[in-house]
């Protein structure tokens, strides 16, 4: 079962897109906040199979909580950005650190596809992708 961090400072949608995943037979965790990110970073041993991060959560946005989750457990570790409004005006930068980006709001079946997709190309078992 593949193991997903979901950062994001608004606890809902961290929650929310948590159970999405949960609900595909994923380990989905939410964690609310940069801060509570990068401390989650450094605390825990195991790595992810992904992260998702929001793109920004101040003090923290999602470059640097990547940065720093890739510096902890490898660079080859994916990444997906998120973000409600920002992304269009970032969207270069953000492509500095992965490939994976999603503009909020999006459909719970679009966000399942997206997440499956992205662990198929990354993973050496991938999960299915959801119908």
């Amino acid at each position: 079962m593949a193991k997903i961090i979901i950062v994001d400072d608004i606890s809902d949608i961290a929650t929310l897109l948590a159970e999405v995943l949960k609900d595909d037979g994923l380990d989905a965790v939410p964690i609310v906040g940069g801060a509570k990110a990068i401390e989650w970073i450094w605390e825990i041993a195991e790595k992810p199979d992904l992260m998702i991060v929001n793109l920004d959560m101040p003090p923290y946005d999602a470059l640097e909580i990547i940065k720093q989750a890739r510096d902890r457990f490898g660079s080859d570790m994916p990444a997906i950005i998120t973000s409600g409004g920002f992304i269009k005006h970032n969207e270069e930068k953000c492509r500095t650190v992965t490939p994976y980006l999603i503009q909020l709001p999006i459909t719970g079946l679009d966000f399942r596809k997206f997440v499956h997709e992205v662990l198929r190309k990354t993973q050496s078992t991938p999960t299915p992708i959801p119908a």
